[in-house]
């Protein structure tokens, strides 16, 4: 069975950590430029840059300044979400794909708390 969420930013698919990972991995080889965003119920903040290291337990984000981090543990109770932005015109101009690490399951209400990661064009 496949889900949906459609909250936030575009239409996000269930994905699998496997599927994910590959995801990462993808933009890790190509050195995508990735712009994060943290989505949390007390805060919001926003990240561009670029996989510097990752393994299955973990990402790390940097900068091109290498002024601003971001080193995320991927745990195993975490779920992600795939979102195709071409879904969605106003973001396609921007985005090529967008993958999100959920901290918890969607609530039927508002927003989950969250880190999206969108692949700048």
């Amino acid at each position: 069975m496949v889900s949906t969420i459609r909250r936030g930013i575009g239409l996000a698919i269930r994905t699998g950590r496997s599927e994910a990972l590959d995801i990462f991995r993808k933009w890790f080889s190509e050195q995508a430029i990735l712009q994060c965003y943290f989505t949390f119920r007390d805060y919001t903040a926003c990240l561009v840059g670029r996989i510097y290291f990752l393994s299955d337990d973990e990402i790390k984000v940097t900068s091109d300044d290498k002024k601003s981090e971001l080193a995320l543990a991927l745990r195993p109770w975490m779920s992600f979400g795939y979102g195709d932005p071409r879904n969605f015109p106003e973001e396609a101009l921007e985005y090529e794909s967008t993958l999100l690490v959920f901290f918890e399951e969607p609530p039927e209400k508002g927003e989950p708390d969250k880190i999206a990661f969108l692949e700048l064009k």
